[in-house]
């Protein structure tokens, strides 16, 4: 795996990512994974990459850096592909690229070190392109088609034994992801019943398996929502 030098399609991946206001160093590192992914010669996942629209990107970006959280994390579990628009740009699951950890995070730290840290000095790059380079306005912007499967976009809730109802979670939910992962971030609240009375656990479906990754970040999440707490942690469905 060697790279002589940084891309222009690199160098212009790395630029939306400051247009979009990321942090310089979280955008290094999100670089080297996708560096990394590159390197087994996935051939339009840059191309992918660079033509999607802003929510798109914000939502690969999330991904790599969950990647980021299983690379860096000490637990010896396998990963759990939650990057369903990363794996649509490969057209090929994560699951058997990260299964040497060890290798791969090794991989991906040398990348960042030696390369990201050298290239990716400015909040811009400098485009070198040539005279009679021109980007092809009529080219189309790259939106993934398919949508995860439901299971794969929920996460249990365990809840606090306080008043709160579908709608108030629903609402507290839809307005904490807006601003990264734009509008219907949320698409159903279930509260389930024990032998006919409300029991203090449930499900929340959302638009894509991303928000779920970045939710958790993690083996479970904490969500402070008055007058008490939700938690949050994987869904996995009853056989």
């Amino acid at each position: 795996m060697i790279f002589l030098h940084v891309s222009e399609i690199e160098k212009d991946i790395f630029n939306k990512m400051m247009s979009m206001n990321f942090e310089i160093d979280s955008s290094k590192k999100v670089m080297s994974v996708w560096m990394f992914l590159k390197s087994y010669h996935f051939n339009s996942f840059y191309e992918k990459i660079s033509t999607c629209d802003e929510m798109v990107f914000k939502n690969l970006f999330v991904e790599a850096k969950s990647v980021l959280t299983f690379l860096e994390s000490s637990s010896s579990s396998t990963f759990q592909d939650v990057c369903p628009l990363t794996s649509q740009c490969l057209n090929s699951s994560l699951n058997e690229i990260l299964l040497k950890k060890e290798k791969v995070n090794n991989q991906v730290s040398l990348i960042c070190d030696m390369i990201c840290c050298d290239n990716f000095k400015d909040s811009f790059m400098e485009m070198n392109l040539p005279s009679d380079f021109k980007l092809n306005p009529l080219a189309k912007e790259w939106y993934p088609p398919i949508k995860a499967h439901e299971i794969h976009r929920s996460l249990f809730m365990t809840l606090t034994p306080d008043p709160f109802s579908k709608r108030k979670i629903f609402d507290f939910f839809q307005s904490y992801l807006y601003r990264l992962f734009g509008p219907d971030s949320v698409h159903a609240v279930f509260i389930y019943h024990k032998g006919g009375v409300r029991a203090n656990f449930g499900k929340i479906v959302f638009k894509n398996s991303s928000i779920c990754a970045w939710l958790l970040q993690g083996k479970e999440a904490k969500f402070r929502m008055e007058p008490g707490c939700i938690w949050l942690r994987k869904y996995i469905p009853r056989q």
